[in-house]
């Protein structure tokens, strides 16, 4: 598709999906929404889901970037062969506490790492594959670093 965007598969959809999709000669912002049994609530396209599984709606996500990253509160640290980010606060683990948590995101194979630096020792949380904000904003309540985004 582009170096910026690329085209979802029908899996990646779910409640809270940020993409784009074509509508005449321009993109336009969608947000997907199954509440209704409609597809997108927001935007009123019945039958949408269905549409863009089979093939017959141009819809395309942003790649996961710089922007989106601290747009959730990661700070950038650095760069090397990945793009480390870092955010601080107070992350509940379960049995402990940490309170940085630190980011290496891949920049061609979208392959992220996340650890919680709790000194001594470093514990990896997440290690795997994130394309897209959306997918990040579900992975970062998962892990617990919010309950907010």
């Amino acid at each position: 598709m582009s170096d910026t965007h690329y085209t979802p598969t029908i899996d990646e959809f779910h409640d809270g999906f940020e993409y784009e999709r074509m509508n005449g000669d321009r993109w336009e912002e969608a947000e997907f929404d199954s509440t209704d049994g409609w597809g997108t609530l927001a935007h009123g396209y019945e039958n949408e889901y269905e549409e863009i599984d089979k093939g017959l709606r141009t819809v395309r996500v942003k790649h996961l970037d710089r922007e989106d990253i601290e747009s959730l509160g990661f700070k950038h640290i650095g760069d090397a062969v990945d793009i480390w980010y870092a955010i601080e606060g107070r992350f509940d683990m379960g049995s402990w506490t940490c309170y940085r948590m630190q980011m290496h995101y891949g920049r061609t194979d979208n392959r992220m790492y996340i650890v919680a630096k709790d000194l001594p020792d470093d514990h990896k949380v997440f290690e795997g594959i994130i394309k897209n904000k959306s997918e990040l904003v579900k992975l970062m309540k998962q892990i617990r670093i919010t309950d907010e985004v």
